[in-house]
């Protein structure tokens, strides 16, 4: 039996080969990757068929969809954990704080809901609250 020692040696070029190795088109293609592709010219038509951003995301997945509500979750009374809950969200409820304080926003009827039921890719910019 050999020691598994050989074998790995053996074995590395092989793997390196493979591991180095870049595509290559087939020899009959008349393809080049600009003409399969494009030009990117600046817009988001680039390689979507002339019709545009919305073309390219899916219908839950556009970038004006990425604040809406996909899980509900409990608005709080006052920015803790232990506060009373007062509200419910609902699926596809906009998430629009007013303002932020520590991890929580506060919603335009004074609810509070902690940074971590924000929805994912939404991005908010607003000040500290202040009061």
């Amino acid at each position: 039996m050999k020691s598994p020692i050989f074998i790995l040696a053996a074995l590395l070029p092989l793997a390196t080969q493979v591991a180095m190795a870049n595509p290559v088109a087939a020899a009959d293609s008349d393809s080049s990757l600009e003409e399969r592709g494009g030009n990117w010219n600046g817009d988001w038509n680039h390689g979507h068929g002339g019709k545009g951003w919305d073309n390219h995301w899916d219908d839950d997945n556009r970038p004006q969809d990425w604040c809406k509500v996909k899980q509900p979750y409990w608005y709080h009374k006052y920015p803790c954990d232990s506060s009373g809950t007062v509200g419910e969200s609902k699926v596809g409820d906009n998430f629009a704080p007013v303002c932020k304080y520590q991890d929580w926003y506060k919603n335009p009827k004074g609810w509070w809901v902690k940074d971590e039921y924000k929805p994912r890719r939404c991005q908010v910019n607003v000040g500290e609250c202040k009061d």
